[in-house]
């Protein structure tokens, strides 16, 4: 879930953006052995260096189409220096 956060960071702010805080997580079911996982992510926040940015995983059926997500939580991650908007 950070690298799905970490890349719509990057492509937000051009530059790197370490994770500096995760809160809120949430597990809800296991994913399963041979399953596939989809990470996403949204802005939330958005300050002069940081985004907040919450995310989910989700588990997609390795023989099907049926998908369940399986986490949720919210990571911070600061810019090198301050976001150009």
């Amino acid at each position: 879930m950070s690298l799905a956060g970490g890349s719509l960071a990057s492509r937000r702010t051009g530059k790197r953006a370490p994770v500096v805080a995760a809160d809120g997580f949430k597990f809800l079911t296991p994913a399963d052995i041979g399953g596939r996982i989809v990470g996403m992510g949204r802005i939330v926040a958005e300050g002069r260096t940081s985004l907040t940015i919450a995310t989910q995983a989700w588990k997609r059926d390795r023989h099907g189409e049926a998908m369940a997500k399986v986490a949720e939580g919210r990571f911070v991650f600061v810019a090198s220096a301050t976001i150009v908007r």
